[in-house]
This record gives C-alpha cells, structure tokens and sequence, in this order.
C-alpha cells in the first residue's frame, strides 16, 4: 500500500514537471510559472528606470571633475549599471531615449549614448520597428561644441615669455629630408647650422636665458578641457550608433536619408561626413548590406559616387585636411560587388 502510494507521489511529480516544461515556464517557488514569469517582466520598467536615473545623476556632472564622486561620468562602455538591461529592453529603452531626459541636449547625449549600446546588439527586425525613433533621434542630434575650449597654460609676464620664445626660437635647423624632416631648436640645433647663422643663435640662446617668466598649468582648466574632448567623442560616436543601427535596420528608405545626410556635411566641409561613411562601412562589414535589394544598394553607391567625383581635392573638414573621394572610394566599389557583401 505505502509502495503504491510513493508511486503516485512519484509519477504527479513527473506530469506537473512535464506539464510546466510544456508551457515554457520553469517550476517556480509558489508551483506557479506563470506569477514567476510576469514578475519578471513586471521587473524589467523597474531595471531601466533605475538606470536610467544614475546616468542622468552622471550627466548632471559632466561638466566638474570629481575623481572621487560616486555619480562622476563614466566615459568608456558598457556602463557598469547599463550592463543589467538585457536585449528584450531595447523596446522600452529606444521610447526612452525619445522621451525627455536631462533637458539639456548634451547630457542628453551622455544618457543615450550609454542606452545605445544595448540597441547596437539589436536584431534587424527590431530596429527596423525602430526606424522613426532613430529618425527622430537622429535630427534631435547636438552639435559639435565649438569654442568651449579654455586656455590651459599661462605664462606670467607674458611680454618676457614671448620675448624668450622669439629669441629661443631664432636657433633652427631642420634636419632630414622630405617627408621625414624634423625641425629642431634651442641649442641642439646648433651643430645643424651653417657657420654664418651660429654666432647670433648661440647670443640669442644667451640672452633668452636670462629672461624669468612662469608657467602656469591650470589643473582646473585642463580637467574641463578634457571632459569638453570626451563630450564631443560622445556625440560623434552616438550619432555614428544611429547610423549604425539605421542602416542594419534594412528600412528601403534608410540609405536614400543617409546618402542626403553625407552630402550635406560634404558641402558644408563638416567632419560629420567621415564619420556617417566610417559607421556606413561598419554595418556593411556586418552583413546590413544583404538585406538590401540591387537596386537600393547601387543607387546609395551611385549617390556616394556622385558626391566623391565633385569632393576630389584634400580641403579643410573641421581643422582636418580629408579628401572625401578618397575615404569613400573603398565603400563605393564594395557596394558594387554584391558577391563580397
């Protein structure tokens, strides 16, 4: 009787494990899949906010330099707290970041930068559902910041730092040869130059020493300076991450906005172009290409053609010489050839 009863015991065991296995639910502590199931999900609202919250609290300071705040900005990824969402978020976090934020665009652009990261591992699928909030987010996107840099060394008096400077400066020798030259100055360039130059390098080298002035670093002005550099990274990398996951999306109409948007900042001798190709070049290199048919592919490259033949010559983009046909060319002729996407 006691054998027939554990045997029944046994055997309900078994058919609620298969029964729970069935539904796709691991047995729970209550007995119940189901409650454990919508606990986690009900979970998931509480993780983002969460998150969320610490990166706004960051990005409130971003502009001061606090080596020991416990809300100081994280400026590599994965964010440690960003690392808890997980991609059946990325839903939730992409109508986050479309929401409003900080209500300043730059810590903005901190908050979804870091968010970003979790949508670069989306599927195609999901991003092509995401399509209009990349968009959004896309057009919303800050400018470089231009002119906040300060001066970080001073030298006092200034008259007597730039009476030493031209003095020192008066021995020069370049040494080498095109294009491996190296100019040298002060007294190591002495040896390097002709007899008739050396007497008055050598009487100016004397007289600039003795001349006093201080140099003054501003540690302040240089931990600003640097988070102003880390800043813009942010929103160079976070516009590229749109890109990115746009042209993953296999959207038809991605790569006509895209081609629109390279030409813009080409004409506008903007950097922003070399970083739209640099991010283009990297979703093809991921297979994004595929998904597109012949006919969109080769008109985005016609278009990217079309540009690169007008923007031949190196000129100045942002401070940077860049000849624009010479960075796309490589992207334009792997478009051409589908067998290599």
């Amino acid at each position: 009787m006691i054998d027939r009863l554990w045997i029944c015991v046994l055997l309900g065991l078994v058919s609620h494990a298969v029964t729970t296995a069935a539904n796709g639910q691991p047995p729970a502590a209550d007995g119940t899949g189901k409650k454990a199931t919508e606990s986690n999900k009900q979970d998931r609202p509480a993780v983002l906010k969460t998150v969320v919250a610490q990166l706004e609290a960051e990005a409130r300071e971003i502009e001061v330099w606090k080596t020991e705040s416990k809300v100081a900005p994280v400026f590599s990824r994965p964010h440690e707290k960003v690392r808890e969402l997980k991609p059946e978020d990325i839903g939730a976090i992409l109508r986050r970041m479309r929401q409003p934020l900080t209500g300043q665009e730059y810590r903005d652009s901190y908050i979804r930068w870091h968010l970003m990261h979790v949508v670069r591992g989306a599927s195609g699928e999901q991003l092509a559902k995401a399509v209009p909030i990349l968009v959004d987010l896309v057009n919303e996107m800050p400018e470089p910041l231009v002119g906040a840099h300060r001066e970080e060394h001073r030298y006092v008096p200034k008259k007597n730092y730039q009476m030493w400077h031209r003095l020192y400066h008066t021995a020069r020798a370049t040494k080498g040869y095109p294009p491996f030259q190296q100019v040298i100055y002060g007294p190591a360039a002495l040896p390097l130059m002709s007899p008739a130059e050396r007497p008055q390098a050598e009487a100016n080298l004397k007289l600039a020493a003795k001349i006093k002035f201080k140099h003054v670093v501003d540690k302040k002005v240089q931990a600003y300076n640097t988070r102003i550099r880390w800043l813009n990274s942010i929103v160079r990398q976070y516009r590229g991450d749109l890109i990115y996951c746009l042209v993953r999306s296999g959207d038809s109409q991605v790569l006509s906005l895209v081609a629109k948007a390279i030409e813009k900042n080409v004409r506008k001798k903007r950097h922003i172009a070399f970083d739209l190709v640099a991010y283009v070049y990297q979703a093809t290199f991921h297979g994004a290409m595929a998904q597109y048919d012949e006919s969109t592919r080769l008109a985005f490259a016609d278009h990217l053609k079309r540009v690169a033949r007008q923007h031949q010559r190196y000129v100045d983009y942002g401070g940077t010489k860049r000849n624009f046909a010479d960075y796309a060319f490589h992207l334009i002729e792997l478009l051409q050839q589908p067998e290599k996407l």
